[in-house]
């Protein structure tokens, strides 16, 4: 990527920015497209910088097949930032979830960082969250698991409410193992 611009607003940062590509292969036959038939503006959250959010503004290039018997006309350009159709990047749900699983932040936090709302981080990082509770190899080194039970007061909600956390860890220092005799 290339960043043509940079503003700051009263919303956080905004970089323009495109990639340097000059040609493109079809995704349907393969043939190199020279010639990008118009740009499209897509809006991208990216990781907060500075305590603000930053906006993308990608001019993605929209190219034109130039082979006859292919059933596609058109195709835009894609990059490893994000997945197509996606409002984040790929580093701003990479963190997320990290935020979500190490850090214990709620979604909601996340939203406000990134300016976003609620609904689009969540929908962003559910399917990478689901993924990574199928994998099996999440549990490979777990040698014991710790419960803690606590009272949780949650803002917004009267009450208390009863808390039960699983922990995995990895480590044996300290366990004391018993052996019948």
């Amino acid at each position: 990527m290339h960043v043509r611009a940079a503003e700051l607003t009263d919303h956080g940062w905004v970089l323009s920015v495109e990639t340097r590509g000059r040609e493109a292969a079809c995704p349907d036959c393969g043939v190199i497209a020279t010639w990008a038939k118009d740009r499209d503006r897509v809006l991208l959250h990216d990781l907060p910088a500075h305590g603000m959010p930053v906006r993308l503004v990608w001019t993605k290039r929209r190219w034109r097949c130039l082979e006859p018997a292919c059933i596609r006309t058109s195709f835009a350009e894609s990059h490893p930032i994000a997945a197509p159709r996606a409002r984040l990047t790929a580093r701003a749900v990479s963190w997320c979830v990290d935020q979500l699983s190490s850090h214990d932040v709620a979604v909601s936090a996340l939203a406000s960082m990134l300016g976003v709302a609620w609904h689009t981080v969540w929908n962003a990082v559910a399917p990478v969250i689901r993924a990574r509770i199928a994998d099996p190899a999440r549990l490979e080194g777990v040698r014991r698991l710790g419960v803690d039970e606590h009272i949780w007061t949650h803002v917004g909600l009267p009450g208390r409410r009863a808390v039960t956390g699983i922990i995995g860890s990895s480590q044996m220092s300290g366990v004391r193992r018993s052996s019948a005799a």
